[in-house]
Parts: structure tokens; C-alpha cells; sequence
């Protein structure tokens, strides 16, 4: 019998400490349940919202070096295609000038050949 009133002596302590253990864990506990839970859906709704924000920013500050990007290739296209159109003429003029010559040389070299006989061959 001593063996079976330690044993309840035994079982009746851990009863007794969990009822304690759990009445100390409810009086510090900083919230209830409801309350942690608001908590957390309150935290949850914060993060969100930071996260939807930074997205935004980071939207905002992708378009703004897309637009700048942009800007300066345009701007590098033109004075490209400037350029391009400038040598153009350069190149259409130098073209003009050398026919021009070529055929002021030409017409003065007929001009000075002797004017040849029908059936006359040109020995030169």
C-alpha cells in the first residue's frame, strides 16, 4: 500500500504543479489569444503594405532610368544620324565635283583630237 500512496502521492504533485505551471503562464501571458491574433493580422497587413510600397518605388525609379536611358539614345541617334547625313553630302558633292571634272576633261580632250576622216583609224 506505501507503494500505491507514493505513487498517488507522485501523480496528485505533477497535477498540481501543471495546474500551477498553467495559472502562472495565463497571469503572464502578455495578451489573449484575440489580441495576438489582431496583432498579427495587423503586422501582416504592415508588411504588406511596405511591400507594396517599395515595389512601387522601385517601379517608379525603374521608369525614370528607362525614360533616361531612352532620352540619351535618342539623343545619341540623332547627332548619329546628323553626322550620317552630313557625310552624305560631303560624299554627294565630292561624287558632283568629280563627274563635273571628269567630264569637262573629257569634252576638252575631244575637242582637241583631230577630227578624223571617214575610214581614218585612230592610232592613239
Amino acid at each position: 500500500m506505501s507503494e500505491n500512496s507514493n505513487a498517488g502521492k507522485i501523480i496528485i504533485s505533477v497535477l498540481i504543479g501543471g495546474a500551477i505551471g498553467s495559472a502562472l503562464a495565463l497571469l503572464f501571458a502578455p495578451k489573449s489569444g484575440r489580441e495576438i491574433r489582431s496583432d498579427i493580422s495587423q503586422k501582416t497587413k504592415e508588411i504588406i503594405e511596405d511591400g507594396k510600397n517599395t515595389s512601387e518605388q522601385l517601379w517608379t525609379g525603374t521608369k525614370e532610368k528607362v525614360g533616361n536611358i531612352m532620352d540619351g539614345a535618342n539623343e545619341v541617334l540623332n547627332k548619329a544620324r546628323t553626322l550620317i547625313v552630313d557625310e552624305a553630302k560631303k560624299v554627294k558633292s565630292a561624287a558632283q565635283a568629280g563627274f563635273s571634272k571628269y567630264s569637262s576633261e573629257s569634252s576638252s580632250e575631244e575637242q582637241n583630237q583631230p577630227v578624223m576622216e571617214q575610214g581614218e583609224v585612230n592610232k592613239n
